[in-house]
């Protein structure tokens, strides 16, 4: 009876610890969701709605593995059609201000 609860023992720490170590190799490969708004800045994305000088769009990004979007504005009075990729010059309030690549 004494070798069962030991082995038993055994067993069930020896499982626990496998499933331990699964689980922070899951946790490990997650994508980071925390970021601010100056991770945009040097990405380059696609326009979704379209913007120019004046007009707020919209481009989205992926940042840290995950796809974002955030306001958009050109820097250049050109319009910027749906699909442009464009590169994040730099954030003024809460709009990204981009420019064609």
């Amino acid at each position: 009876l004494l070798a069962q609860v030991a082995l038993g023992l055994i067993g069930g720490v020896g499982f626990g610890f496998l499933g331990w170590l699964v689980i922070k190799f899951f946790l490990s490969q997650q994508a980071s969701s925390v970021f601010t708004q100056e991770d945009f800045v040097g990405q380059v994305g696609t326009i979704i709605l379209p913007a120019n000088d004046k007009k707020i769009g919209e481009v989205q990004c992926t940042i840290k593995g995950a796809v974002r979007t955030i306001d958009a504005k050109s820097e250049a009075p050109e319009f910027l059609h749906i699909g442009r990729s464009v590169k994040v010059i730099r954030i003024e309030g809460n709009v990204a201000i981009v420019a064609k690549v």
